[in-house]
């Protein structure tokens, strides 16, 4: 467990849920190939977003990174709420559990900025992190999508 990994695996926690809110406002659900393209492409510039914020050098560099990174998780939130409506019925309940790990995901990746520099405590957000990415994962995998590992 490495301090760099676990904000990172944050993010890519919630990469791997990025949806992305059409601008078709319809409420019906869309296909599971329609949807997961579109979950797959917010993933993508997700990961991209995520990958152009430098990666802290030491727990002093914790706070920049929290502060750079979290609003990227919170649109992801957002967008995935938004998309939440157009779910394929047999993805439905996957994508509703998904959407309430990211949300768990934020409120313990602001914890980064509570424990200051202390590498234990550092340590032991990242593990939990690690653990809100593990089942994120699976449900990712179970729902279907594939681009949002890239």
């Amino acid at each position: 467990m490495t301090m760099n990994r676990y904000p990172l695996a944050a993010l890519a926690c919630a990469a791997l849920i990025g949806g992305c809110g059409a601008d078709d406002k319809s409420s019906e659900p869309l296909s599971k190939a329609e949807f997961t393209a579109q979950a797959d492409k917010i993933c993508r510039d997700a990961n991209s977003r995520a990958e152009a914020v430098e990666q802290p050098a030491g727990p002093a560099g914790l706070d920049r990174y929290v502060d750079e990174t979290k609003p990227i998780l919170e649109d992801l939130r957002d967008e995935f709420r938004g998309l939440e409506d157009r779910a394929p019925n047999d993805i439905s309940a996957g994508f509703s559990e998904i959407v309430d790990l990211i949300e768990q995901t934020i409120v313990k990746f602001g914890e980064f900025k509570d424990v200051g520099t202390d590498r234990a405590k550092i340590a032991a957000v990242g593990k939990q992190l690690g653990s809100l990415e593990d089942q994120t994962d699976a449900l990712a995998d179970k729902t279907g999508f594939k681009g949002c590992a890239e």
